[in-house]
């Protein structure tokens, strides 16, 4: 069975917790229904734009442009 994927979230207080991406996803968009800014999500692959976690384009140049 494959290992889920998790992300980091951070407290205001400066506590970190880890979850899975959906349960982080779920915390994120909670928090943005209620106006809220406890939770930030501490992630370098990853990014919460439009109340979705996605993750973060790769700046590296593709197999194709290489060629």
């Amino acid at each position: 069975m494959a290992k889920p994927t998790t992300v980091k979230l951070k407290t205001k207080t400066g506590a970190c917790v880890e979850l899975t991406l959906t349960h982080a996803q779920a915390v994120l968009q909670l928090q943005a229904s209620q106006n809220r800014d406890d939770w930030e999500l501490v992630s370098k692959r990853f990014q919460f734009k439009d109340n979705v976690i996605k993750r973060k384009p790769s700046n590296k140049a593709s197999k194709a442009e290489k060629e």
